[in-house]
């Protein structure tokens, strides 16, 4: 907790404009919520604090924007785009403060861009590098007399090596290294370039880390080691005694709201695991993954409201089902024949992220985005050993030659593993027209080469064309005005889509945990990007 510094209380009319100083608190950057359990409203807090940053870029009465990181959790995307806004607050002539009281690699590399960046004594810098895991539970799984069976299609859809390996795929870790090169480049240039420093000397400054406050600041990794209301002295010294201090909120609120109906511009979200059914809801902690139903009747809304004259899609989405995927992308692409669709990437658009993408008339990404991941898998935990060691037997009773083939206790025959892998390849082949569909630059052909579950960064997506641009959220609610004709800030925002009901969002998540532990059917799945878990979906 920064706390916040006492003479905003002082805002007496004056002749003389006061010099202003702006506290803003990067906290709460969640992508979309909806917390509320009798009332739950759709929030886009991140969304928020961009627009905050870009109408205090545009404040006549701003001088200068303290930003506190005390609770900050960033992704990489939302890292690269609060960098952005500190860069067009700097050219907007603001003089940007950061106050890290514990930062890591990530949040240090937004830190770094404003013009002074200060630490507290007993805080420093966790400035290590990046590090990333692969789980293995293969091993563990034959122990317990359960076989993963799984079948993929392409050498890079990896996400099924979380049940079937004891260590990583040479695909696996040929994807990995290539994107923690490319993440950890971009790293030690935006450090290198906000400290003043060359990229060799932050790499030798990285690997001697972490750092204490007093460390950080010998390193020129910080220009102060103080408490936060020590700020209020700094402040005094940098603009004089009748300096002030004021919160986003209550100096934005003071603006004179416009008058009339404005258009709108919906930002729809695909939050979390794609799913069939209705979107689950966490009424505490907030949206847990997207539900096919519940975003294709958002897009209906979007699709069949005169006011609504855009929309832009934000994706933050690692994938799941193909079924769920589909039918998303139909609505999308009904929703595209007659309104400018944007897609902006956060910091996962990957495999059923990226499926959803492919109508909009152009994708947006972060450099460090990841996406790609263009395929597909399903499989099932066969536990034919486990049950014999804990002396269960189940006699089974069928009906036709493959009606056992989604059981839990019948292993698949050549013949059920054959029929498996073709309708995966359909599947695959479905997600590959899709693709081709939606980027007029590439021809089906020309996408195999770039999928196979082959996971990229928005850089290297860019580069070869699965994305258009590198851009953020804000770009693209721009772009969207733009191509609708609505002119800068002669709009209104919505957020999309409005929760499904107070009560039924519960969590599920465990249950189909446990499900899939007993041997609960699966079916294709697309999958977590770049190391991340993967859970089976039961209807893709």
């Amino acid at each position: 907790v920064t706390g916040r510094l006492r003479s905003r209380a002082e805002e007496t009319p004056t002749l003389f404009r006061r010099p202003t100083v702006v506290e803003v608190e990067v906290g709460d950057v969640a992508e979309y919520t909806t917390r509320g359990f009798f009332n739950p409203k759709p929030q886009a807090p991140f969304l928020s604090l961009l627009r905050t940053l870009r109408r205090l870029a545009r404040h006549d009465e701003v001088d200068a924007v303290l930003l506190g990181f005390g609770d900050a959790d960033l992704g990489w995307t939302q890292a690269t785009e609060i960098r952005v806004a500190i860069a067009l607050l700097r050219r907007a002539g603001k003089v940007v403060y950061a106050y890290v009281p514990v930062g890591d690699t990530r949040t240090y590399a937004v830190a770094a861009a404003a013009d002074h960046v200060y630490t507290t004594h007993a805080g420093g810098l966790l400035l290590t590098g990046l590090h990333a895991e692969l789980l293995h539970l293969g091993g563990l799984l034959e122990k317990l007399g359960i076989q993963a069976e799984f079948v993929t299609t392409g050498a890079y859809k990896s996400a099924p090596e979380l049940f079937t390996r004891q260590d990583a795929s040479p695909a696996a870790t040929q994807v990995q290294n290539a994107l923690m090169d490319d993440l950890y480049g971009r790293v030690v240039g935006h450090i290198a370039e906000g400290r003043g420093l060359s990229p060799e000397q932050v790499r030798t400054i990285i690997d001697a880390g972490p750092y204490t406050a007093q460390a950080a600041k010998e390193a020129g990794l910080v220009d102060g080691v103080v408490f936060y209301d020590e700020f209020e002295q700094i402040m005094k010294t940098a603009y004089g005694p009748r300096v002030r201090f004021t919160d986003a909120r209550s100096l934005l609120d003071r603006r004179e709201a416009r008058w009339g109906v404005q258009p709108t511009i919906g930002v729809l979200y695909a939050v979390g695991n794609i799913t069939d059914g209705e979107s689950v809801a966490n009424p505490f902690t907030g949206v847990a993954s997207t539900g096919a139903q519940t975003f294709v009747r958002a897009v209906e809304q979007l699709r069949l409201d005169g006011d609504v004259a855009a929309v832009v899609l934000r994706i933050d989405s690692p994938g799941g089902s193909v079924t769920a995927s589909d039918l998303m992308w139909r609505a999308l692409t009904r929703l595209a024949k007659e309104k400018p669709l944007i897609v902006s990437m956060g910091d996962i658009a990957a495999s059923g992220g990226y499926y959803v993408a492919a109508p909009g008339a152009e994708i947006l990404a972060s450099p460090e985005t990841i996406t790609g991941s263009i395929g597909v898998f399903t499989g099932k935990f066969e536990l034919t050993g486990l049950y014999r060691a804990l002396g269960v037997d189940k006699t089974q009773f069928t009906r036709g030659k493959r009606a056992a083939l989604l059981s839990e206790a019948v292993p698949w025959t050549d013949d059920e593993r054959q029929v498996v892998q073709k309708a995966m390849d359909a599947l695959y082949d479905l997600f590959l027209e899709r693709v081709a569909a939606g980027r007029p630059t590439l021809r089906k052909d020309q996408v195999e080469p770039l999928a196979g579950g082959r996971v990229w960064t928005g850089a290297q997506a860019q580069a070869c064309g699965l994305v258009d641009r590198p851009a953020g959220l804000l770009t693209a609610i721009d772009l969207a005005a733009a191509q609708a004709r609505v002119g800068d800030d002669e709009y209104t925002l919505r957020v999309f889509p409005a929760p499904s009901s107070a009560f039924g969002g519960l969590p599920t998540a465990p249950v189909h945990a446990i499900g899939a532990l007993l041997g609960a059917p699966a079916a294709p799945a697309t999958d977590r990007a770049a190391g991340r878990a993967s859970r089976l979906c039961r209807a893709c």
